[in-house]
């Protein structure tokens, strides 16, 4: 005789499960649109150029080694591979590294850890999301060290080639890794209200909820833009090893900060509550 229990059993797992996923997707994090995200992980180790929609010079790589970072309740697993160059960009308007995204007319927000070696105080590098992809056309939102005096690192907001910048971190340390989170918006004090013209980076967060972000703004002559549709890295005067990681592009918070958050006690007593139900389910169906 067969024995039909297990069909039965196996039925009525998925039937609970059906129901259940959509509740858990409710528990985890919610997110907006991730537009751009990148670890690496998955590409060939050597020239990072023409792999997953990347744009970037000979000698930009795809290396061993990920960036991991850890503070408070963020966590970062850095996986298997970052990208690492010590090349300077041919000019200001061409980008060492550049990949596009679907473009946007509201908030972008953009992380990605980062780890300098064997800098110098006049190595200057920007990574940024624009319009397009010259920094010194359209309008640009920067975490950069443009400082050739102190290594400083600063938040930017460009338009064309006016630059409205804040102090993020002095005197940047080699070998340390930092965490970037950044957001370029609108905040309406610009000529045109419709306008980017400000920019927001956090250093080193260490919870979802961000205080004290570094703002420049200031641009009241910001214009209009067809969409901010850019990532990008530009580096000029003296080249530094620059190792980056992590890279997540997206229209809210929770898309490049929230991902890395450790789940709150309640989110894993509701997978057990899930988990709970499933079980019971398939008891019933047994009985």
């Amino acid at each position: 005789m067969k024995n039909h229990a297990l069909p039965i059993r196996l039925s009525a797992l998925r039937k609970t499960f059906s129901f259940a996923l959509p509740l858990l997707a409710c528990v985890t994090l919610s997110h907006a649109s991730i537009l751009l995200q990148e670890n690496f992980d998955g590409r060939t180790l050597g020239g990072l150029n023409a792999q997953n929609g990347w744009s970037a010079e000979t000698g930009v790589n795809v290396v061993e080694g990920g960036i991991s970072y850890s503070n408070g309740s963020i966590t970062i697993n850095g996986g298997a591979n970052r990208v690492e160059s010590t090349l300077l960009s041919g000019g200001t308007g061409s980008p060492l590294a550049t990949k596009g995204f679907a473009a946007q007319s509201g908030e972008v927000w953009f992380s990605f850890t980062l780890r300098v070696d064997s800098s110098a105080n006049n190595s200057r590098y920007w990574f940024w999301v624009s319009d397009t992809t010259d920094i010194n056309t359209g309008a640009t939102g920067t975490v950069a060290n443009s400082n050739t005096a102190n290594r400083t690192i600063f938040s930017e907001i460009r338009i064309n080639t006016s630059v409205s910048s804040t102090s993020v971190v002095s005197s940047a340390v080699d070998d340390q890794t930092y965490f970037f989170v950044a957001k370029l918006s609108k905040n309406g004090n610009a000529t045109n209200a419709d306008a980017y013209d400000q920019m927001e980076v956090w250093l080193n967060p260490n919870s979802t909820t961000l205080t004290g972000g570094i703002v420049a703004n200031g641009h009241i002559n910001a214009g209009t833009t067809g969409g901010i549709a850019n990532f990008g890295l530009t580096t000029l005067t003296t080249a530094a090893d620059i190792q980056w990681d992590n890279l997540l592009v997206g229209t809210s918070q929770a898309d490049v900060l929230n991902v890395y958050a450790i789940p709150e006690p309640s989110a894993f007593a509701a997978y057990g509550g899930f988990a709970a139900i499933s079980f019971a389910a398939l008891r019933r169906r047994r009985d």
